[in-house]
C-alpha cells in the first residue's frame, strides 16, 4: 500500500510539473492580445485605421476602447462605425461596467457558443473580441487549447495537492507499519512472541534469553548472564554457541528480512533488546 502511494504521488507530481513548465496556451493569447490593444490605443484618434486593422485580422471580431479619462473612443459614438464592428446598447454597458471596475487583464467567453473569447486590459484601457478557432489557429496551438483560461494550472495545482496528500498518506503507511512491524511481545505461557502480525514459537532457551533481555529493558545484556540465563551456570561457555543461537533467534523472529533489527549486537559485550 505504502508502495502504491509513493508510485502515485511521484506521477502526480510529475505530471504537474509537466504541465506547469511547458507553454502555456494563455501566455502566447495574452502576448497577441497586449500587443493588439496598444495597437489600437495608439490609433485611438485615427477610427477609420481601426476600422481597417480588424478587417485585417482574421482573428478579431470587434473592438472597444477608451481613452485616459474613460471616455469611449470606439466604436466612435455618435460617429461612423461599420455596422460589422458595432456593439448593441446592453453589451456597450456590460463592457463599460467591467472595464471600469477592471484593474488588469482578464479573458473571458463572450458568447453562448463560445467560439468568441473577449479579452479586456486596463493599460490600455480596452477590450478585444477574439474568434477562439482562428486565434488558436493563429498562434499554432491545438482547436481547444483556448477554451478555459488557466486550465493547465488549476490541473497543476491539483496534480500538486493529490500528490502532497498521496506523499503524507505514504510517510504516515510507512510509518504505521514500521511501527507495527517493530511491535514485541511476549507471551511465556505460549512460548510464543508475537512480532507484528507473525506468531514465532520459541524453544525454552529462545524464551529465558528473550525474557532476560526484556528484563533489562534496552540495557546491555553481557554474554556471561545471557550463558547463565540460557544454558545454566554450570555449562562451560563456547563463544559461538551464544553468537549462533542468537542468528537463529533473529531469523525466528524476523524470516523474510523485512523487520527492523529487534535484537543489537554490543561488540565486545553482549546483546540488548531495541524497542
Amino acid at each position: 500500500m505504502t508502495r502504491f502511494a509513493v508510485i502515485l504521488c511521484l506521477i502526480c507530481t510529475a505530471c504537474a510539473f509537466v504541465l506547469v513548465l511547458r507553454p502555456n496556451a494563455w501566455d502566447h493569447a495574452n502576448t497577441k492580445a497586449q500587443t493588439d490593444a496598444e495597437l489600437f490605443a495608439g490609433l485611438i484618434a485615427q477610427p477609420d485605421r481601426i476600422g481597417w486593422r480588424l478587417t485585417e485580422d482574421l482573428t478579431l471580431k470587434r473592438a472597444m476602447l477608451w481613452d485616459a479619462v474613460s471616455t469611449l473612443r470606439y466604436p466612435v459614438p455618435d460617429g461612423f462605425t461599420p455596422v460589422l464592428y458595432e456593439f448593441s446598447e446592453d453589451e456597450t454597458r456590460t463592457l463599460t461596467k467591467r472595464q471600469s471596475e477592471n484593474t488588469g487583464q482578464f479573458w473571458e467567453q463572450f458568447d453562448t457558443a463560445g467560439e468568441q473569447l473577449l479579452y479586456c486590459s486596463a493599460t490600455p484601457s480596452a477590450c478585444l473580441i477574439y474568434d477562439r478557432s482562428a486565434l488558436a489557429k493563429s498562434l499554432g496551438l491545438r482547436g481547444n487549447a483556448l477554451r478555459r483560461a488557466g486550465h493547465d494550472h488549476l490541473w497543476s495545482a491539483l496534480l500538486l495537492g493529490l500528490a502532497a496528500f498521496l506523499g503524507s498518506a505514504a510517510y504516515w503507511l510507512f510509518h504505521r507499519e514500521r511501527q507495527t512491524s517493530q511491535q514485541f511481545v511476549l507471551l511465556p505461557e505460549r512460548h510464543t512472541a508475537m512480532r507484528g502480525g507473525l506468531e514465532v514459537l520459541l524453544n525454552a532457551r529462545d524464551l529465558k534469553i528473550l525474557l532476560l533481555l526484556e528484563e533489562r529493558n534496552g540495557a546491555v545484556v553481557t554474554k556471561d548472564d545471557l550463558y547463565d540465563a540460557g544454558w545454566g551456570r554450570d555449562f562451560m561457555p563456547n563463544s559461538r554457541a551464544l553468537d549462533q543461537h542468537m542468528i537463529n533467534l533473529r531469523r525466528k523472529l524476523d524470516p523474510d528480512k523485512t523487520r527492523p533489527n529487534l535484537i543489537e549486537t554490543v561488540h565486545g559485550v553482549g546483546y540488548r533488546l531495541l524497542r
